[in-house]
């Protein structure tokens, strides 16, 4: 089965491929443009991953490749940025 017939993921696989990725939870969050609170719900299954990350994650693997997670900002870098 190729990775684009697989559309759905579970919480271990998403864990797994962020370690295997060497990203942390928060960063991967952030790679994937979604909250923290988003990717610890795939983890723990709350919620389903959407088929567009689930395959995104696994081309990235397929190729091996390294995401790059854009840097945090906090709250206050964000509102700066935003009024200005």
């Amino acid at each position: 089965m190729n990775w684009q017939a697989r559309t759905r993921m579970s919480g271990n696989e998403f864990a797994r491929a962020y370690k295997a990725f060497g990203l942390s939870q928060a960063a991967m969050a952030r790679w994937l443009d979604i909250s923290e609170r988003t990717a610890r719900r795939y983890v723990i299954e709350d919620i389903r991953i959407p088929a567009a990350h689930a395959m995104l994650i696994r081309l990235v693997r397929l190729h091996n490749e390294q995401p790059i997670a854009p840097p945090y900002e906090g709250l206050r870098a964000k509102r700066a940025k935003e009024q200005s």
